[in-house]
């Protein structure tokens, strides 16, 4: 979908990234999190995965900015809380 829509879906990017994250490829995962952000930025959830992906790094101040987004998005997302606690 991608190589034919290049501007393409925030949820197409939000999976490529969850796969390259699955095969530990965190630095590419956080660039195309942000990707899918800066297409469409309504869903929690890639928020959330983008913080998920700065704590592998060890980047605490990035991962906490990204669960209080996706909290932002959807005040009902719990996931983002449980990782803020």
């Amino acid at each position: 979908n991608i190589r034919y829509n290049p501007l393409g879906s925030a949820r197409i990017y939000n999976n490529l990234a969850m796969a390259y994250d699955s095969q530990g490829r965190v630095s590419e995962a956080i660039m195309t999190y942000k990707q899918a952000i800066s297409i469409q930025d309504t869903y929690p959830q890639t928020h959330h995965n983008l913080g998920r992906a700065y704590l592998q790094q060890n980047n605490k101040d990035d991962a906490v900015k990204e669960f209080e987004a996706a909290i932002a998005i959807d005040p009902n997302f719990y996931h983002s809380y449980g990782m803020l606690a």
